[in-house]
């Protein structure tokens, strides 16, 4: 189920048609399908756990000569999930409707 992309004439950008095909051939793969799907499901806890994991794997990577403790570490962590919770909750309420005229603040 191979699809082929053709490429976009030079110095023009890409057409939607290309982008439609480019969009659903990563949807094959089986991790992003995966995440897909779960977005598609729930789009803000699914924000929030790639948001957190990539901000914990940072963490730890950058993190692990600090001369902090196991618990020190165990706390950022946390407090680290939680911030990926409140950065995706902003992202979300920025993208949220806005009320009708009649009740702005």
């Amino acid at each position: 189920m191979s699809q082929t992309v053709p490429p976009s004439a030079p110095g023009k950008a890409p057409g939607k048609a290309l982008q439609a095909v480019r969009a659903k051939q990563w949807t094959t793969w089986p991790v992003a399908g995966t995440i897909a799907r779960w977005y598609a499901r729930r789009p803000f806890l699914t924000t929030w756990g790639l948001l957190a994991a990539g901000m914990v794997v940072m963490l730890i990577l950058f993190g692990h000569d600090a001369g902090l403790t196991l618990r020190q570490h165990v706390t950022l962590g946390v407090i680290t999930v939680g911030l990926a919770a409140l950065c995706t909750w902003i992202i979300f309420l920025e993208h949220a409707e806005p009320p009708p005229s009649g009740e702005a603040e």
